[in-house]
């Protein structure tokens, strides 16, 4: 029996200056669609999708229809632990949680993928040619951790090394799994 996503959470980051695009990334058109849209589709089935907005929520907001939920970061200039933090905060106790930047497009079936592999691992990640990508997908064990992720400490960084030894690598037939749209280049050569 295959493990039903509707007992987890997503959380999709959208709360930064996209500065280096320079237009707001989670309404960047995407194969025809806001980014931002794109991502909830994939995640479709999910018990809990969470973005958290902060810089421009109000042009964001029009896009989160239930079941989609928002977490506002008003901190959101104090860096991505913060919105991570405050994502994390509206995740259903014990549920695991896949995490997703808006910046960060994912395939359909990849969510899935990951869960089945995740079982008892502390957290599954895709691999493409030896390279680690994202999204992750962490247990609900980690919950209470993840709450207490700081940026000084390297945020999910330091939860991801500590529980290396416990994580699981799923193999990814596409390199959609190391795309991260920082700027205008990056966006051009990922849409394709």
């Amino acid at each position: 029996m295959k493990p039903d996503p509707s007992a987890c959470a997503a959380l999709i980051t959208a709360a930064g200056l996209s500065s280096r695009m320079g237009k707001l990334k989670a309404l960047l058109d995407w194969r025809g669609k806001p980014l931002l849209l794109h991502q909830m589709e994939v995640l479709a089935g999910f018990g809990q999708i969470i973005v958290v907005t902060g810089f421009e929520a109000e042009k964001i907001r029009p896009y989160l229809l239930p079941p989609v939920t928002e977490a506002y970061n008003e901190n959101y200039l104090s860096g991505r632990t913060g919105s991570l933090k405050r994502g994390f905060s509206s995740v259903k106790p014990g549920s695991s949680v896949l995490i997703c930047g808006v910046d960060q497009p994912m395939d359909f079936g990849l969510p899935e993928k990951l869960l089945e592999a995740l079982g008892g691992h502390a957290f599954a990640f895709p691999v493409f040619g030896g390279k680690k990508g994202h999204p992750l997908f962490f247990n609900g064990r980690l919950l209470s951790e993840l709450l207490e992720i700081e940026e000084e400490s390297e945020g999910l960084r330091a939860i991801a090394r500590k529980y290396s030894g416990e994580a699981i690598a799923v193999p990814w037939e596409s390199s959609s799994v190391l795309a991260d749209l920082n700027n205008p280049a990056d966006f051009a050569a990922w849409k394709g």
